[in-house]
């Protein structure tokens, strides 16, 4: 059970952290835009790269939820397909026990998202927008 439940939440870790960096980079397109804009101005790339990490909260505020729900389908669609979800149930463990690992990382990227949907998107929003006028 100990081999089964490292490999779950190995894969299922791997395809979140993998997805969470490419909806973060996607998501982060716009800030990219402006920043090109000030780097067509003439501005150093200290302040544009305060500019820059000021976005990234607000997008893995969007990134994070998304990024479990595409990891899921995608981690337990392969079990799934592969058949090792009827061989886990056929040697007598639960389907409790096969998701439970990964419903727990998802709980505590909860908290995360929690965390950065009330204080620190809102934060680094602002601090970008002063940042933005300041410039």
């Amino acid at each position: 059970m100990q081999t089964i439940s490292r490999y779950l939440i190995t894969s299922f870790l791997v395809t979140l952290l993998t997805t969470t960096f490419v909806l973060t980079f996607v998501m982060s397109i716009g800030v990219t835009f402006k920043v090109a804009e000030l780097i067509a101005k003439g501005v150093s790339w200290l302040p544009i790269l305060k500019i820059f990490a000021y976005g990234i909260p607000s997008a893995l505020s969007f990134a994070i939820p998304m990024s479990i729900l595409v990891a899921s389908l995608l981690v337990f669609g392969k079990i799934s397909a592969d058949g090792e979800i009827i061989a886990m149930k056929a040697s007598g463990i639960s389907l409790w026990q096969i998701f439970l690992r990964p419903f727990i990382v998802s709980i505590l990227f909860s908290f995360l998202c929690l965390y950065l949907n009330s204080d620190a998107a809102p934060r680094s929003h602002t601090a970008q927008r002063t940042a933005m006028k300041t410039l």
